[in-house]
């Protein structure tokens, strides 16, 4: 978002909005004293500073000034919106309005500016909090000094007041969803300011998780919306490696990863259809734990006396996968899909993961009983009738971290080749490099892209055709992510044809060493170089 949107028209709006606000006299005196101030009276003070350039610095002087009695108790909330506040969404709306014209049209003062906002963030009213915390996010993206700005006083002043906080006190409640606001771009000095509480953040969801497993609707349903602003939080927390440290640790998060799993493993959960978001980001939480530390995860999933273990709870969410590839997956909801795809990529960092404890999964889940169940059921992803982009991904994805153990390889090297059709003129993944199947593709991403931002959850195919760029304009990230699992393991079989590698890294046998060479032919009679060069069009750096 372009937080220098239309500010002209916004200045109309200023003197547009007075005549519904009904503003106190300056005089006025309570009964036990001088007037306390509220919203209105402080939006007025906004309204001069806008008004008369010549008061605008002492106008933003006093507002400060005010601002620094400001508390966590929770009687200024009663206080600022007495009873002669008729609308509180409008009169936080006009607040936050001028506020945002004060820091465009004067720069000087924007930092003063970001300072009172903050100390409104922890307010006991959510609706004020919300507008705060998106226009400190929206004024974020304005300029790094701007983002630093912000950042700064959200570790100095937002942060400090909510180490201990609960879900339960309103101003936390407001801080972690107002926090879960901020885009990417900012999640690298938030995921740093956030250290010092990530175990707090972590023992949260965990008590949020096993909350939500009551019967009681309601409650669950406030369980629901906590845990989804928590994994969203999370989510750019842990892109700082010392809190992906903190959650996989069992001691520092309470076994949070094991609870994690039992979440993902629970088929309420999985056929739930108003959680996709909150699903699909906890299942690439889980991931991040298990490629931080595979062994620590593991180990307190099956810590003695507990009923549920990590094998049960990873054999649980294979059959939810086996489940949906098996059973008319075409016809399956996008939200499902969605969520078959995360799991798909937990399995395989799980599975394909170097570790003694990985190692034991690996075993139980695809190397002794029927084994061929799992690997059977992910190998019908690239299939026609599956048709969606990310599972495509995912079991792509999956697919490598097989063929790169050497354990599995040698199990399934020659069911994988012959399901992709690698050694084939007519294998199963060019296409998506190609015409042929990338305007589809694209389309369904669109959806996907739709639905992760909660616009839509069931928009036809038809509906996006329209908004399928060219190729060399395809900036969708789930495109880009399917882009970049083709190119892997096409790397990976040109790997396994270099004779060194071959013989002593991955140590293939004669017959795997042949096939290999067949794979190598079909491809570059398919113009697989071609192809791979035409990707350097898109906008992308990780393709």
């Amino acid at each position: 978002r372009d937080v220098r949107q239309a500010y002209s028209d916004l200045d109309a709006s200023v003197y547009q909005r007075k005549p519904h606000l009904q503003y106190a006299a300056e005089d006025e005196q309570d009964d036990d004293g001088p007037k306390t101030l509220n919203i209105y009276d402080l939006t007025r003070i906004l309204d001069e500073a806008l008004t008369d350039p010549n008061k605008t610095q002492a106008c933003i002087s006093s507002l400060w000034e005010i601002v620094q009695n400001i508390t966590l108790d929770p009687n200024f909330a009663q206080y600022l919106f007495n009873s002669e506040v008729r609308s509180r969404e409008q009169a936080c709306a006009a607040f936050i309005q001028n506020i945002s014209l004060l820091s465009d049209r004067y720069p000087q003062y924007q930092y003063m500016l970001i300072r009172i906002v903050a100390k409104f963030c922890i307010v006991a009213d959510p609706r004020l909090g919300e507008m705060c915390f998106n226009f400190l996010a929206s004024l974020s993206l304005a300029s790094e000094e701007s983002m630093a700005q912000v950042m700064d006083v959200i570790k100095e002043k937002v942060l400090p007041q909510h180490l201990g906080g609960t879900l339960e006190d309103k101003s936390f409640a407001t801080v972690v969803n107002g926090l879960s606001r901020f885009c990417s771009e900012t999640s690298e000095m938030l995921a740093r300011a956030l250290e010092p509480m990530m175990s707090h953040l972590c023992q949260l969801l965990k008590d949020q998780i096993v909350s939500s497993g009551t019967n009681a609707q309601a409650f669950n349903n406030t369980c629901d919306s906590n845990i989804k602003s928590l994994v969203l939080l999370m989510e750019d927390a842990v892109s700082h490696p010392p809190n992906a440290k903190t959650m996989a640790d069992p001691v520092e998060s309470e076994d949070l990863c094991k609870h994690m799993g039992s979440y993902l493993a629970r088929p309420d959960k999985f056929n739930l259809q108003n959680n996709v978001v909150t699903y699909v980001k906890m299942a690439q939480l889980l991931q991040v734990c298990v490629v931080t530390s595979p062994d620590e995860v593991i180990s307190s999933m099956s810590k003695t006396g507990s009923s549920v273990t990590a094998d049960t709870i990873f054999a649980r969410i294979a059959h939810q996968i086996v489940t949906f590839c098996n059973d008319s997956p075409e016809h399956k909801s996008l939200i499902l899909k969605r969520k078959v795809a995360s799991l798909i990529n937990l399995m395989a960092d799980m599975i394909g993961w170097e570790s003694a404890m990985s190692g034991v999964i690996r075993e139980k889940l695809l190397l002794s009983g029927d084994q061929s169940e799992l690997m059977a059921g992910i190998l019908k992803a690239p299939e026609e009738k599956i048709r969606d982009p990310l599972i495509f991904t995912a079991a792509i994805y999956f697919i490598q971290k097989i063929l790169q153990n050497q354990q599995t390889r040698d199990r399934f090297f020659d069911t994988c080749v012959t399901a992709l059709r690698l050694d084939d003129l007519d294998n199963r993944i060019f296409p998506y490099l190609d015409h042929h199947k990338y305007k589809e593709m694209y389309g369904i991403c669109l959806q996907h892209s739709a639905l992760e931002e909660e616009q839509t959850s069931h928009m036809p195919h038809a509906s996006f055709a329209q908004a399928v760029p060219e190729f060399v304009g395809a900036d969708n990230i789930f495109v880009h992510q399917a882009f970049v699992a083709v190119v892997n393991l096409t790397d990976l079989f040109l790997q396994f044809n270099n004779e060194d590698a071959a013989a002593h890294l991955f140590k293939l046998s004669d017959v795997q060493k042949h096939r290999c060479d067949q794979v190598s032919h079909a491809m570059a009679d398919q113009n697989r170089d071609s192809l791979l060069f035409r990707l350097l069009q898109g906008p992308s750096h990780d393709v």
